[in-house]
């Protein structure tokens, strides 16, 4: 006989949801990662403590956490380089620890996490686009602390994190774009100003106002809007 699916139940005021409704255009992305922590340790009734790690260019780092015994705890893994987060996020599967004084897999990391109080452990991957970017940690202070209910509440979260963090990324990156178009756009409008000030004062067109400015930019070795903006300001009413 089968035993019954594990469905945890998602109701409209509970964390799940809560993350699904984060807004990334109110709140900067550590802020929501931290959420993201917080509502981790919430959903997952064995879990005291949450936090997501993030691998970026091969090296791991806390980018949140609900208890600052999480950075503790995955500082010895990123020390020992070695432990259930890097394996969830490197073999993109996740990995459990029931009771950290017996488990042999990570010998030097359970060691010292059991010496921190943390008793067992749930290490859920994280993926953007099929690559593994981190880990959802979930540490226990108790024995055998996730049973398969946790499991299966911890791999739907990880799943909203993942998307939550993507959204993120993107988010800050078309702001990024935004603010570099914008300063573009600025100096473009000065240079511009400065072509059309040479151009009515030396009679200049405009190919001979713009190499004009780029000259005077080579010689002095400022930059180009530099320039332009020292002639616009020197034309302005006093």
């Amino acid at each position: 006989m089968t035993s019954p699916e594990i469905t945890p139940t998602l109701d409209e005021t509970g964390p799940f949801a809560e993350l699904s409704r984060l807004v990334l255009s109110d709140i900067d992305v550590e802020t929501m990662l931290a959420r993201v922590a917080e509502l981790s340790a919430d959903a997952i009734s064995g879990c005291d403590a949450a936090g997501v790690t993030l691998i970026q260019n091969g090296v791991p780092s806390t980018a949140a956490q609900s208890d600052p015994l999480v950075e503790q705890v995955d500082a010895y893994q990123y020390e020992a380089a070695s432990g259930p987060c890097l394996d969830a996020a490197k073999l993109q599967r996740p990995f459990r620890i029931e009771s950290t004084l017996e488990e042999k897999r990570w010998p030097e990391f359970c060691k010292r996490a059991a010496d921190a109080g943390v008793m067992s452990s749930y290490s859920v991957p994280l993926a953007v686009k099929g690559e593994g970017v981190g880990a959802l940690n979930c540490y226990s202070k108790r024995i055998h602390g996730f049973d398969e209910a946790d499991e299966a509440m911890a791999s739907i979260f990880a799943a909203q994190a993942s998307v939550a963090i993507v959204n993120a990324q993107l988010y800050t990156g078309s702001v990024q774009l935004t603010q570099q178009l914008y300063q573009a756009l600025q100096t473009r409008g000065v240079i511009e100003r400065a072509k059309g000030i040479l151009m009515q004062r030396e009679g200049y067109t405009e190919d001979q106002a713009f190499e004009a400015l780029r000259k005077a930019s080579q010689k002095l070795n400022i930059k180009l809007h530099d320039i332009a903006l020292q002639i616009t300001e020197s034309t302005a009413p006093k």
